[in-house]
């Protein structure tokens, strides 16, 4: 075929997949590639969009997604009001790996432009990942704002089912329970109202974890099996991974200590291959506390690569999980004093949230047995007193956990 009559004969391909396979999203990239060829820019920014986001949401081909992306973003106006879509798929390609930096730079950026463009969706979708990254670093006052925010501009069914979702996330890290199922019945509602199944998945794997706080673990198990189920049928590996690091907390609170090594080192592994290192840093810390907790060697070397990780992505919250894990090791080490200590940091900091609790709770009464009240208290202030590189100094001497890069 001559150089010149190719585009011509892309465009025929295109235009016959369409005809033939109208709407079915297993075509996008191939479409996407004919376009391309074909040299019509608009089709093929049609297509860019449900592609790059699949692959962010759906199969974790980051750097692929991001060359795409990167490349529509380069051939557009500055005023084109498609870079808003791109942008954000960006943002959340970034907020999935743990480069939280990145993610609420590109995100700050977007927003004006967004504002400007006076793109409805376009903005609920920026403050929705604002407050996604702003959550992931601790801020959930902050991040509150931006969500209740994007729901004043969210219009699209799916759009508000997971901005509510997002709603409860923060109001359980904020220890509001209540508000939290209330968030998450609602999201579910919504998705399940327009059949997208991916997030459902989502939403009934936050609800299985709140069931398993009320103590129904049951419950909690058949939605974390629903949630990966869909996820299994959908190919969504971040999702699956989710799914089986929830099924490690629930066997841990249940003290089923072979069957929480199990399920989280399957969702260790999917995390690895995907290269999400926030996520990681996660699954480490909850392997790393079934080993503290139960006295295992292994604990410290664990936690360490899980610190790593989380001050690499500054994924504040997962490093007082870590310091708590420490906290049981210290006092298994017969350092009540130095766990009490190290205590007082964790619950002063402003990140602290229910999940570091749930970490501590059960070890409380016994440092609170183990030194009395009066010196408890002084050591418990002169904790909350330290800054982190102190905390870790004293953790690790003069070698703090290797911060490692992002990809």
């Amino acid at each position: 075929v001559a150089p010149e009559k190719e585009p011509s004969l892309h465009r025929q391909v295109a235009e016959a997949i369409e005809v033939v396979y109208p709407g079915q999203e297993a075509f996008n990239r191939m479409l996407l590639e004919h376009w391309k060829a074909a040299g019509d820019f608009d089709k093929e920014m049609q297509y860019l969009v449900p592609v790059a986001h699949r692959m962010v949401g759906v199969t974790d081909e980051h750097l692929e997604a991001r060359v795409l992306l990167e490349s529509g973003l380069r051939r557009l106006a500055p005023d084109d009001s498609r870079r808003i879509l791109l942008l954000n798929i960006l943002v959340f390609s970034h907020w999935r790996q743990g480069n939280y930096a990145h993610a609420e730079t590109i995100g700050r950026e977007t927003l004006p432009l967004a504002q400007q463009a006076g793109d409805a969706d376009g903005l609920a979708e920026c403050l929705r990942n604002l407050g996604m990254t702003l959550s992931r670093l601790g801020k959930y006052e902050e991040s509150l704002q931006y969500f209740k925010e994007a729901l004043s501009y969210a219009a699209d069914a799916d759009v508000i089912g997971h901005i509510l979702n997002n709603l409860g996330v923060v109001h359980l890290a904020l220890g509001d329970n209540a508000e939290a199922m209330r968030c998450y019945q609602a999201s579910l509602a919504r998705h399940e109202e327009t059949g997208n199944q991916w997030a459902a998945a989502m939403v009934l794997n936050n609800l299985g974890m709140e069931y398993a706080r009320l103590k129904d673990y049951e419950q909690g198990y058949a939605s974390l099996q629903r949630s990966l189920t869909i996820r299994q049928r959908l190919g969504d590996q971040w999702g699956m991974a989710g799914s089986y690091n929830n099924m490690g907390l629930i066997a841990t609170w249940q003290d089923d200590v072979e069957g929480a090594a199990r399920y989280l080192n399957e969702s260790l592994s999917i995390y690895r291959h995907i290269g999400a290192r926030r996520e990681v840093a996660n699954a480490l810390v909850n392997l790393g506390y079934v080993e503290a907790k139960h006295g295992r060697e292994n604990a410290r070397q664990t936690l360490t690569e899980s610190l790593s990780l989380a001050l690499a992505t500054n994924s504040i919250p997962i490093v007082l999980e870590g310091l708590a894990c420490f906290v049981w090791i210290l006092a298994r080490q017969g350092d009540e004093v130095g766990a009490v200590e190290l205590l007082g940091f964790i619950q002063a900091h402003p990140a602290y949230n229910i999940e570091v609790f749930e970490k501590l709770e059960e070890l409380l009464p016994t440092l609170e047995e183990a030194v009395d009240a009066e010196r408890f208290e002084q050591v418990k202030t002169g904790g909350a007193r330290q800054e982190l590189d102190e905390v870790m100094r004293r953790i690790f001497g003069e070698k703090p956990p290797v911060v490692i890069p992002p990809c």
